[in-house]
């Protein structure tokens, strides 16, 4: 599971905050893994949305932008917001 974006972004979003938040997450997706049709930067976004409405929005949306990227980038090899 540590390989998983979902579980990558759980992880940082934790450390961001400074406490580790238990969850449970499940994201389910219908798109051809490879396809180049963003699933990966969707479920970045899904799964740091999702943390940050749990824990009652302690991250601003600029700081959420910021770590959306960075999420990004660790998967594609470079910060991009596309």
């Amino acid at each position: 599971p540590q390989e998983n974006i979902v579980y990558q972004c759980w992880e940082s979003f934790c450390r961001e905050i400074g406490k580790t938040v238990p969850v449970a997450m499940t994201l389910e997706k219908n798109m051809p893994i490879g396809s180049g049709l963003g699933s990966s930067a969707c479920s970045v976004v899904a799964a740091l949305v999702a943390m940050n409405e749990f824990c009652g929005k302690p991250l601003n949306e600029t700081r959420m932008l910021a770590l959306m990227g960075e999420m990004e980038g660790r998967i594609s090899g470079s910060i991009h917001y596309d």
